[in-house]
């Protein structure tokens, strides 16, 4: 048969180790949850580049859609003005002038709305890109939490083993009344704590 003393230093030992185990795992789970955080983060930086080169491509885009507009526009009044002349008309004066004057102005407007369109649709990408971005900060944000929490639990676990251990292997008569650890006050002659 085992020595009761041998068999207290085993429960030890096997305590001791589920703690050290316990622990390990936790900080193997934090160290996963932080580095799922830091894809989280390079992924959320990606995206938003991503988002922007996308609004930067509908401005672009934009542009050259209102410059097609005004080129078209100066062509209608190109050939405005050619048909005027052809029938023996002066172009800069009177009904023509304001023909090619409202066509230009209205070529503009729509100039104008082209780009305030495409504009939007470019901030649209960006608002967006944003607000995926906040969502992923706090996904990650979450993730690095957790991993706290985490390895706190790891912590946790491994003082709740020492503490036990610590239980296990002290005799229960080390502590008595008259022991060194209680002194009197000055004050009143009850044990106090030092």
């Amino acid at each position: 048969m085992c020595d009761p003393t041998m068999m207290t230093v085993i429960a030890i030992g096997a305590s001791a180790l589920g703690t050290v185990q316990q622990m390990s795992a936790a900080s193997d789970q934090a160290d996963a949850q932080r580095a799922n955080a830091a894809r989280v983060d390079a992924a959320n930086r990606y995206n938003a580049r991503v988002q922007e080169n996308k609004a930067t491509q509908i401005r672009n885009k934009g542009v050259q859609a209102e410059n097609a507009q005004r080129n078209k526009v100066a062509t209608l009044i190109a050939k405005q003005r050619a048909t005027t002349a052809a029938n023996n008309n002066v172009v800069g004066i009177g009904s023509a002038a304001n023909l090619t004057n409202d066509s230009a102005a209205l070529g503009e407007i729509d100039a104008m709305q082209i780009k305030t369109n495409y504009q939007n649709d470019a901030r649209a990408v960006l608002d967006q890109s944003k607000l995926d971005s906040y969502t992923a900060s706090t996904k990650a944000a979450s993730l690095r939490d957790n991993a706290s929490i985490t390895e706190a639990k790891g912590t946790s676990a491994l003082l709740s083993g020492v503490g036990q251990l610590g239980g296990q292997a002290v005799d229960a008569g080390w502590f008595s009344p008259d022991s060194a650890a209680v002194q009197p006050t000055a004050t009143n002659n009850a044990p106090r704590w030092v």
